[in-house]
């Protein structure tokens, strides 16, 4: 036959995820300069596909984690925007997440989408700074507004790319931020685990407190790294090529002493504790205020023991990592190899 015209059409096979939220998002794009990226991984921005080389711990640690495991290429999005707020009330000019409008940082997003095929297999969201620190966001407020943005945005503008029956989403626990008020931060903290728990196919991605900052609100270049790698244990999980990606969980608070409460844990991935002794984090608090703690201690796998310098009067409440700035100097880690 004939030939009546000659094209092409450019294709790819590989893993595209979005990255969005505020400034910590977009520092996994430009903070450290201690990983080399694989020949494997890509970032698209505004600015078109370009390969990160060295620059921005967060975003190669985890392509190259998720490489290495599937041997498959990575294309990072990356459309976070600094000071961004996820509702209307947390807009500080700098855009809010649940703004459709035509030029709002969300269609940008979805530009950006659009001009890499329309698809994602995961999305990843690093955000609540801005909400918390105008302290008009109650913790009902930002749950619903992320539920909305999953389920009314995210999932009805962009098409599926995975394996999974709804595209996942990925909300990495917001950062520590040293001079912020513990009420506004905890109730954001509180209202993306409960989104996690309560959305299908949403999930906490890393828990970021014991990570060290860097200033007020940024976190050093180390921790970048650090969390760049649990992403990728969360996406890896997701894929079902790992078997966990969160360390341990509180199941029962018992008093065995009158100065002595025991915490029962179990484990998500590890079979033991530490540090032995010293660690840090945690608070008790009765109707007198917080009660002072001498020392929290590994009694055994799957039990830690706090000793207080009094009894608790009443109903006491037992915290971890609470606030917008919780003391994580030594926290309770597992054993597992991440």
């Amino acid at each position: 036959p004939n030939l009546h015209a000659r094209g092409g059409n450019r294709w790819g096979v590989g893993i595209l995820v979005g990255c969005i939220g505020q400034s910590n998002m977009k520092e996994w794009f430009h903070t450290g300069r201690d990983l080399e990226a694989d020949s494997l991984l890509r970032v698209y921005s505004e600015d078109g596909w370009h390969t990160p080389a060295s620059r921005g711990n967060g975003a190669i640690a985890c392509g190259n984690r998720i490489i290495a495991r599937t041997g498959v290429p990575v294309g990072l999005l990356s459309f976070a925007v600094n000071g961004s707020g996820l509702h209307a009330k947390a807009d500080w000019g700098k855009g809010y997440w649940e703004d459709t409008r035509s030029r709002s940082i969300y269609q940008r997003f979805l530009n950006g989408v659009a001009a890499t095929g329309g698809r994602l297999e995961f999305v990843i969201w690093l955000q609540g700074e801005a909400d918390a620190a105008r302290r008009t966001i109650t913790h009902d407020e930002y749950r619903a507004a992320l539920s909305r943005f999953i389920t009314r945005q995210v999932r009805r503008d962009i098409a599926n790319g995975s394996t999974r029956p709804l595209l996942p989403f990925l909300v990495v626990g917001m950062v520590k931020r040293p001079g912020g008020d513990d009420a506004p931060h905890q109730a954001v903290r509180e209202a993306q685990l409960a989104v996690v728990e309560q959305v299908a196919e949403c999930y906490l991605a890393a828990t970021t407190l014991d990570l060290r900052n860097q200033g007020k609100q940024h976190l050093a270049a180390a921790a970048y790294t650090t969390m760049g790698q649990r992403v990728a244990q969360t996406v890896l999980y997701v894929l079902g090529l790992e078997g966990f990606h969160r360390g341990p969980q509180v199941i029962a608070v018992r008093q065995d002493e009158a100065q002595i409460l025991a915490v029962a844990l179990q484990h998500r991935g590890g079979s033991d504790i530490r540090p032995a002794s010293g660690i840090t984090g945690w608070e008790v608090v009765d109707n007198q205020g917080r009660v002072p703690i001498q020392d929290v201690i590994r009694r055994d796998p799957r039990t830690i023991g706090i000793h207080l310098t009094r009894p608790p009067q009443g109903t006491a409440e037992v915290r971890y990592l609470y606030g917008a700035r919780p003391d994580a100097r030594r926290p309770l880690k597992d054993n597992a190899a991440p």
